[in-house]
């Protein structure tokens, strides 16, 4: 990782001291999306067996409300119908 920012590197070293490499390599990697079922406007089920019927892979989160890791996605969550719908936030 090519970081810029000499204080910040020092900020970042100072707080996870011998573990800062084990930092840098783990914060290399893009996080999964996660998204929240937008109960306002749809059911959480019908939600998640239209997306899931695309193709994609939910994971439930057990302590957020309605919320989902994406573990497989056939393209980019936020360019679903149900996320231009207001049925999903990413």
């Amino acid at each position: 990782m090519d970081i810029k920012n000499n204080d910040l590197i020092k900020i970042i070293k100072n707080h996870y001291g011998d573990e800062f490499e084990k930092f840098i390599e783990w914060a290399r990697f893009p996080l999964r999306p996660i998204i929240r079922i937008n109960t306002i406007k749809a059911d959480v089920n019908d939600v998640y067996n239209r997306l899931t019927n695309k193709g994609f892979i939910l994971s439930k989160i057990n302590f957020i409300n309605f919320a989902f890791r994406v573990e497989y996605y056939p393209y980019e969550i936020g360019k679903t119908l149900e996320h231009y719908l207001g049925y999903i936030y990413v």
